[in-house]
């Protein structure tokens, strides 16, 4: 996220992408989530409409089960 100054739910996507079998736990994400507010405020990453509707990781997740289960069929 830091690095490519990618926002949380780029950087989740991205590495869904490329790692369909991942499914890091609550906490984790919860952490994420905080760490793309810090770059934020640091101006590390661009503050967007997109950063914004991160608020709850785990609807980030389930999103994605979504799509996933919607292309399974």
């Amino acid at each position: 996220m830091k690095y490519h100054h990618n926002t949380l739910k780029d950087a989740f996507h991205y590495l869904l992408e490329k790692r369909p079998q991942i499914y890091p736990n609550d906490g984790f994400m919860l952490q994420l989530l905080r760490y793309e507010n810090e770059l934020i405020k640091s101006r590390e990453i661009v503050s967007t409409e997109e950063t914004s509707k991160v608020n709850n990781p785990i609807e980030t997740i389930q999103e994605f089960e979504k799509k996933q289960e919607n292309q399974n069929q």
